[in-house]
This record gives structure tokens, C-alpha cells and sequence, in this order.
């Protein structure tokens, strides 16, 4: 009772028509993929800048993950650099919504109406986000949501979701995620065991309550970094202007003058994150397909820093990280 009563709020949340609670965001892009119909060896366009679940999904369901670069002003996937040969002969798109923002989304529409593209939005990062008021999730044929501790709505374990609008896909999704079956004793294909469990539903119903006030922390959060921080020439800023933040990325002008920060914030207590420090794009599996190079991605990877950010931080600890940060770049 308590996953179906996630379901229906998350339906209400998003705007979407049906929901299936799973045990994680992982499992959440698998069954999202093989519920579109996914063959092996299909190619899959992904960003080279995210988790490795993105492309652990896809290779898992026997497809092939191909790897495109980020732009530099928003770290989302940049589809100006997609050869038109890489879209003819892909069948799905997984845009991964990064750090609490988006896609171009005008852009991703274009591109999957035009080569035919599926679209499965890997929106684990940004719960609560939306485009000209339709929520992140709802835009491709499937989204997929994670609700590890550390997402803005966060279970406390394992935990995800999928939303779509379209009534067949939900069918095979629910038989996906409990093993294909039809009824108790017949199977229409194999599955797995991914169902939401009902202790992390019950927390998940009682965080969602008030999840806008979650989101409303941590747009201030990030507020008051942005509107202290903006004067230090050193540091780039992104998604200023969004409706959540499930990290607070910022760059740097080098290497070395990130490793000297985040010596300098560990010896005053103050916890940082590189996401992602090694890219997808350095990785070496031979079932990953890449570009010759990845400009922007390489940037970045040397220069990105993400800042604590999470409803419990107090007044106090806000300005303390700032502080620490201005002294930093004063001395």
C-alpha cells in the first residue's frame, strides 16, 4: 500500500500518468530501456560526463553507449557536437539531466523527432526540475529517477522510479521489474526482482510532504553561495537560475588551484566532491563507443569542485564555507 501510495504522489508531482516504485535508479534506466523495446547492439547516445550507471544500464541490456561532450557553460550533453552519421544509426537518446539542471530541451526535441530517437531522461539528479512548467521526467517517453540518500528526495537506502505517459510501456514495467511475470506461474520474459520495498516507500511518502521545502533549502543555499562567491574572478558558476540543486558545482581556473582549495577547506572541516574526476570518457571498456575527443569534457574534469549542500547545513556553516572560500582566494 505504501508503494502504491508513492506512485500516485509522484504521478500527481511530475504530471505523469503512471508510476512504478523500483530498488534503485540503476534498475530504473535498465527497465526504462528494455520496456522501449531495446535490442542488443543498439546504440545508445549518452553524455561522457556522468555516473557510470548511465552506461552500466545500456550495457547491461546488451546495447552499445556512445559518448558525447558536455558543454562548457552548462556541463549538459552538447548536441552540436553529435555527428549526423552517430544519429542515423542510433535508436535511443538518454539525456542525463546533471547537477539539478537540464538538457536543452528545444534541442533534444528536435533531434529525437528528426532521427527518431527514443528518449529515456535520466533525471536522478533533478527531482523537482522543470521546462516551461512540465517537470523533468515527463518530457522524453520515460524518466528515470533515483532516490539514493543523497538525492533531493532521498530514501534511506537503495530506491528509484520510473514515470511515463504510455500505457503499454507501463504494462511491460511492471511485469519487468517482478521477474516478467504474467500471473503467479506464467512469464511473458525475463525480469528482474527491482520492487520498491515498503520501508523505503514509507519514508519516501513522508520526505515527499515537504519536499518543496527541501527544494526552497537548497535553492537558498545556493543562492547565498552565488551572491557572495560572483565577485572572485577565479570561479565559474553554474545553473544559477534553476529550480533545485542536488550539488553545487563551481570551477576553478586549474588543477592546481583546485587541489590547493580543497587542501586548504579540508584543514578548516569543510567537505568538497569532484563529480567526475575520472569521466566516462576516460574509461577503457571496449564496449563504450567515442569520439576522437572531448574538449570541454577534459576542461572541466580538471577545474570542477562541488560545495556542500544539503537542507541540514545551518546559517552558520553557509557562512563559514564562504568565508573560508574568500580567505582562500585573499591570501
Amino acid at each position: 500500500k505504501e508503494v502504491e501510495s508513492f506512485e500516485k504522489k509522484i504521478c500527481k508531482f511530475v504530471g505523469s500518468k503512471y508510476c512504478l516504485g523500483l530498488n534503485s535508479g540503476t534498475d530504473a534506466l535498465e527497465l526504462a530501456l528494455k520496456s522501449l523495446g531495446i535490442k542488443r547492439g543498439d546504440y545508445v547516445l549518452t553524455t561522457g560526463f556522468t555516473y557510470f550507471a548511465t552506461i552500466e544500464a545500456i550495457h547491461n541490456v546488451g546495447a552499445t553507449p556512445y559518448l558525447i561532450d558536455i558543454d562548457r557553460q552548462t556541463l549538459q550533453i552538447d548536441f552540436s557536437k553529435i555527428k549526423k552519421s552517430v544519429l542515423e544509426k542510433s535508436r535511443f537518446i538518454i539525456p542525463v539531466h546533471l547537477f539539478g539542471g537540464s538538457v536543452d530541451i528545444p534541442k533534444l526535441k528536435e533531434y529525437s523527432k528528426k532521427y527518431n530517437l527514443l528518449v529515456v531522461e535520466d533525471v536522478a539528479q533533478s527531482f523537482g526540475s522543470s521546462f516551461k512548467g512540465k517537470f523533468l521526467g515527463t518530457i522524453g517517453d520515460v524518466g528515470a529517477f533515483s532516490f539514493y540518500p543523497t538525492k533531493t528526495l532521498g530514501s534511506i537506502g537503495d530506491a528509484g522510479a520510473v514515470v511515463t505517459n504510455c500505457k503499454s510501456v507501463y504494462k511491460n514495467l511492471l511485469k519487468l521489474r517482478n521477474h516478467g511475470h504474467i500471473d503467479r506461474d506464467n512469464f511473458k520474459f525475463a525480469g528482474k526482482n527491482s520492487r520498491l520495498d515498503e520501508i523505503q516507500a514509507i519514508y519516501l511518502n513522508s520526505k515527499l510532504k515537504n519536499i518543496n521545502v527541501e527544494i526552497n533549502i537548497r535553492k537558498k543555499i545556493a543562492h547565498e553561495y552565488y551572491q557572495n562567491l560572483k565577485i572572485i574572478k577565479n570561479l565559474q558558476f553554474f545553473n544559477n537560475n534553476l529550480q533545485t540543486y542536488n550539488y553545487f558545482p563551481i570551477a576553478v581556473n586549474s588543477l592546481k588551484e583546485r587541489n590547493l582549495l580543497i587542501k586548504f577547506l579540508t584543514h578548516k572541516n569543510i567537505d568538497t566532491v569532484v563529480y567526475y574526476k575520472k569521466p566516462l570518457t576516460d574509461l577503457n571498456f571496449e564496449w563504450i563507443e567515442k569520439e576522437e575527443n572531448y574538449d570541454n569534457i577534459d576542461y572541466i574534469k580538471k577545474r570542477i569542485l562541488c560545495l556542500p549542500i544539503h537542507s541540514s547545513l545551518k546559517q552558520s556553516q553557509i557562512n563559514y564555507v564562504i568565508k573560508a572560500i574568500k580567505e582562500f582566494y585573499e591570501t
